[in-house]
């Protein structure tokens, strides 16, 4: 696995808003190499709906996704351990689901793909990041 995507990224891509373009790039590259946490899946319907999209649509988006021969990263022990030592490693506030999706991208060594400014806070010594330009789930262009 060479990229993971976190929510972020995938919810840019459906709703193609800025970073679209990156993340399309990386899966039509390599699909095989580019994973997604578990817990993904569960944030993005959350996302998704909050952003106004039809049940009909987000149950045929989400299976267009999980067709693509994406890696699965499943929340493993050593995946937790990697998820608490980056909340012990920075003072920002690190939601739990964003500690595991960048625990799985650490205990993976795959560069985690994202549009969230405090997963740019992360040590990159402990997981490597792409920041794609940034909006809010609105699609409102966030001001760091």
């Amino acid at each position: 696995m060479t990229h993971l995507l976190d929510t972020s990224a995938l919810c840019a891509h459906f709703l193609a808003q800025p970073g679209a373009d990156e993340v399309d790039r990386l899966l039509g590259e390599r699909p095989d190499q580019i994973g997604v946490c578990v817990i993904t899946w569960f944030e993005a319907r959350y996302v998704l709906k909050r952003c106004g999209v039809s049940d009909s649509d987000l149950t045929r988006a989400l299976s267009l996704y999980r067709s693509l021969p994406l890696r699965q990263c499943a929340i493993t022990p050593e995946v937790v351990d990697q998820a608490v030592h980056l909340r012990e490693a920075t003072s920002i506030r690190l939601p739990l689901a964003d500690a595991l999706i960048a625990g799985c991208a650490a205990e993976h060594n795959a560069i985690l793909v994202h549009r969230d400014s405090h997963l740019s806070a992360l040590p990159a010594r402990i997981v490597r990041g792409l920041r794609l330009p940034d909006t809010d789930w609105r699609g409102n262009r966030n001001a760091d």
